[in-house]
């Protein structure tokens, strides 16, 4: 039976909303079944700070072609 979702916070007020997904990931790509919850949140920082990366690369090069969407 799956855990109950659980959301954490971090010292600067921002919630983690896929601890268990991504805790799933890790153990199916060999890490242990259980990890630190701190390399969770790490993981997820990461992945967040990648899409707003992306997003914003993206709205940057559109802006420059004149497109209507995105």
């Amino acid at each position: 039976m799956a855990a109950p979702p659980r959301k954490l916070e971090n010292a600067g007020g921002r919630e983690y909303k896929y601890f268990t997904e991504i805790s799933q990931m890790m153990f199916v790509f060999g890490e242990v079944q259980d990890p630190m919850p701190e390399t969770v949140n790490l993981v997820e920082d990461i992945v967040r700070s990648q899409i707003i990366e992306l997003v914003s690369d993206s709205a940057r090069v559109v802006s420059v072609a004149g497109a209507l969407n995105l």
